[in-house]
C-alpha cells in the first residue's frame, strides 16, 4: 500500500517523501520477487488511485515500479482507513502488507485492526525532520499540500517553535501508542536518511521474534 497524497510532496533535504517511498517500494518489491513471492500494489490518496493484483516475476515488479512512478493522482487528500478496507476486500489470501505513508490522517485505527486479523501489517512511516522541528525563519507562508490552505506564521518567537515541536511529538506518540496496542512494529524513516539501516533492523527484530 502506497500513499501518493499531496503531503508526500514535501521534503527539506535532498528528497521528497514520495521519493523515499518509491525507493522503498522498489527495494521491497524486488526483494520479494527474488524470494519468488507474489507482489501487488495499491496506491491511494483520499481514494484508491491504482490497484495491481499480486503476481510473481521480475517483469511484474518492473510494471509496479513503472505504474507508481508514472501515476498522476486524481486526489490530494489522505484516507488510509478506506484504502485498508479495500485492500482487505480484494486480498483473498493472507499476505504481508507494507503500508508506506506519512500517516498524516485520522480514523485508520479500526480498519487497520480489522485487517490485521487476516494479514501481517507493516507500517512504514516516512517523514521529514522539519515536520517535527520548526527553524527560526521569521515570517513564513505555509501551504497545506492537500487542501491548499495557506497560513502566515511568525517563526521567530520561541514559544511558537516549541508549540510546533510539542504538537508534532504528541502526534507521533499517538501513532506509536496505537500501533503498540495492536502489537505492530513500524519502520520509521526520515527523508535524506539511508533507509537500508532501519529496514534491516526491522527484519532482524522480526527474525528474532519468530525464533522465540
Amino acid at each position: 500500500m502506497v500513499d501518493v497524497s499531496g503531503s508526500l510532496s514535501f521534503g527539506t533535504t535532498t528528497q521528497f517523501k514520495r521519493d523515499v517511498v518509491a525507493e522503498l517500494v522498489a527495494t521491497l518489491a524486488f526483494s520479494a520477487s527474488f524470494n519468488n513471492d507474489k507482489v501487488g500494489l495499491l496506491a491511494f490518496t483520499d481514494r484508491v488511485e491504482k490497484y495491481v493484483p499480486p503476481r510473481k516475476g521480475t517483469k511484474h515488479v518492473m510494471r509496479i515500479v513503472r505504474e507508481l512512478l508514472a501515476l498522476r493522482p486524481e486526489g490530494r487528500g489522505t484516507a488510509i482507513g478506506p484504502a485498508i478496507r479495500e485492500l482487505d476486500r480484494v486480498l483473498r489470501q493472507r499476505s504481508v502488507v507494507f503500508v508506506a505513508s506519512d500517516f498524516v490522517d485520522a480514523d485508520w485505527e479500526r480498519p487497520l485492526r480489522a485487517a490485521r486479523q487476516r494479514h501481517d501489517i507493516v507500517p512504514m512511516v516516512v517523514q521529514d525532520r522539519r515536520e517535527r522541528e520548526l527553524p527560526r525563519m521569521g515570517l513564513v507562508e505555509f501551504t497545506d499540500a492537500e487542501t491548499g490552505v495557506r497560513r502566515l506564521i511568525d517563526t521567530a518567537p520561541r514559544r511558537v517553535r516549541r508549540r510546533f515541536m510539542e504538537a508534532a511529538a504528541a502526534r507521533d506518540e499517538r501513532r506509536r501508542e496505537v500501533l503498540r496496542r495492536m502489537k505492530i512494529d513500524p519502520i520509521e524513516i526520515d527523508t535524506g536518511e539511508d533507509f537500508i539501516e532501519p529496514l534491516t533492523a526491522y527484519f532482524h527484530r522480526r527474525e528474532r521474534r519468530r525464533s522465540r
